[in-house]
């Protein structure tokens, strides 16, 4: 029989954490796309120095970061939206349920007390070697009421030009088709969410 302390130890070895996924930078892991689609800021420690890195300079492609060699990841920090009225979305497919992402999209939106809204931030994952925050959707749906039609140009107008993985996965097609459908539903329920929170 082995020994209780023995599994306990192996258990916490086990575990995961967030600033592991964030180092490890798999195009397809959920929170490295939150981290950049909210615009969060990484800390680092090299030596007995601490530096900053923002989550948009972090990821350079598939397992790879901008870390330094020698530096360890210590705190990534979120920045709060203080809006009344905010709303979240998030969207993946996969061959099987908990399987790695072929396409991923996160989504935080802020209405204001007309359904206007106030405040919006998008991003792809696991489509691209790195979670990718889409401003420009942003620009576009800003200031508006939020209708699925105008969503789904300005989605399909920024991944107009990006360059999605291709693998026995999945085709770089299919990816920048499922992204766009993903990154849709994500601003409608984020959306959703915002009028149900003014609603309670």
């Amino acid at each position: 029989m082995q020994d209780p302390r023995i599994s306990t130890k192996l258990a916490r070895c086990s575990r995961g954490t967030v600033g592991g996924s964030l180092a490890n930078a798999d195009p397809a892991a959920e929170i490295a796309l939150v981290a950049v689609t909210l615009g969060a800021t990484f800390t680092y420690r090299q030596g007995a120095a601490s530096a900053e890195m923002p989550a948009s300079e972090f990821f350079v492609g598939p397992m790879m970061t901008a870390l330094p060699a020698t530096a360890c990841l210590t705190a990534v920090r979120f920045p709060r939206w203080r809006d009344a009225r905010i709303g979240v979305g998030f969207h993946e497919v996969s061959a099987r349920r908990s399987d790695f992402a072929f396409a991923s999209a996160a989504a935080q939106v802020a209405l204001d007390d007309d359904g206007v809204c106030r405040r919006l931030a998008l991003g792809v994952g696991a489509a691209t070697a790195c979670p990718l925050r889409l401003d420009t959707v942003a620009k576009a749906l800003e200031g508006t009421r939020v209708e699925p039609a105008v969503a789904r140009a300005a989605v399909r107008a920024a991944l107009a030009d990006i360059e999605p993985l291709s693998d026995l996965h999945a085709s770089a097609d299919y990816r920048r088709r499922a992204a766009a459908s993903l990154a849709v539903r994500a601003i409608t329920d984020a959306c959703r969410a915002a009028e149900a929170a003014h609603a309670r």
